[in-house]
């Protein structure tokens, strides 16, 4: 690949990146007072490299150096995003446990929240489209496509196709009320004595 068209692409991911967070551009002090974009910018700075060194062998030591960075910074804030899985426009609302398999795939705009786990089962990886919003705690296995334009609430557990424009919110827990068996309850009574 040209070396002008990628550093052209990194641009204008990293600005869609930007858009996402609500900033207009990155500033040096993001590195730590806004780790969740310095975790991005990281990131695309790795897969940036990686491009670079597969038509150029010299820059193989900067890719290298690239991903041992990132690898240590998502280490260090418990997060697993694996290089060229998400499109751009990526968003982390906050750093926090953050995993995602290396064979899935996110389209552009996406969102996540703290708490997210996107698997495989079998070795088959889930498919998410482009404006996807995944709140806290989400759970996404298998092979799954996810539409574009959908919501997914706190505490979801997705392992079915999710149609575009769907909302997902999960749902409490039934409670039943447990009654004891007439024995236990005529054994366990309190009687006053007389």
């Amino acid at each position: 690949m040209n070396v002008g068209t990628a550093l052209e692409d990194f641009r204008r991911t990293n600005q869609r990146d930007l858009v996402m967070q609500n900033l207009s551009k990155f500033r040096l002090r993001y590195r730590w007072t806004r780790p969740e974009v310095h975790i991005v910018r990281a990131l695309r700075r790795a897969e940036l490299f990686r491009e670079l060194a597969d038509s150029n062998r010299l820059l193989w030591p900067f890719y290298l150096l690239s991903r041992w960075r990132y690898q240590k910074l998502t280490s260090h804030l418990g997060l697993t995003i694996p290089l060229g899985v998400f499109a751009d426009g990526l968003s982390l609302a906050h750093v926090g446990t953050i995993t995602v398999n290396k064979d899935a795939s996110v389209g552009r705009n996406c969102r996540l929240h703290p708490g997210v786990t996107i698997g495989a089962t079998r070795g088959n990886a889930p498919t998410i489209g482009d404006d996807v919003f995944i709140g806290p705690n989400v759970v996404i296995v298998g092979d799954i496509h996810i539409g574009n334009r959908c919501h997914i609430g706190p505490g979801c557990v997705v392992n079915i196709d999710v149609p575009p424009d769907t909302v997902l919110l999960a749902q409490l827990p039934q409670q039943k009320s447990r009654t004891r068996p007439t024995w236990q309850s005529e054994r366990y009574s309190r009687t006053s004595p007389n």
